[in-house]
């Protein structure tokens, strides 16, 4: 989809940009590929096509898919059994 006019303010100054885009998720700040996106220099709101959401997803996502996948391989992983002390 190619923007004209900023959905946001509606301002016809629309400005199409290439480059890495800078997220800030929670405090931690993320960046994406190398990407195409629109940008409305009155309002400052980045407007993205289908094919940077998908690069922004991968990019973003896979570090958090792999934390879960860490974290859920760890609690399957078998538990070694610690021998209990014998009363003498």
């Amino acid at each position: 989809m190619e923007f004209t006019v900023c959905p946001l303010c509606e301002s016809p100054s629309i400005r199409k940009k290439r480059g890495v885009y800078k997220f800030d998720i929670q405090g931690e700040v993320l960046s994406t590929p190398v990407i195409q996106y629109s940008e409305c220099p009155d309002c400052g709101e980045a407007f993205f096509d289908r094919e940077a959401n998908q690069k922004i997803d991968e990019a973003l996502l896979q570090p958090r898919k792999r934390k879960l996948e860490n974290r859920s391989q760890r609690k399957s992983a078998p538990r070694r059994q610690t021998k209990k002390p014998q009363p003498t």
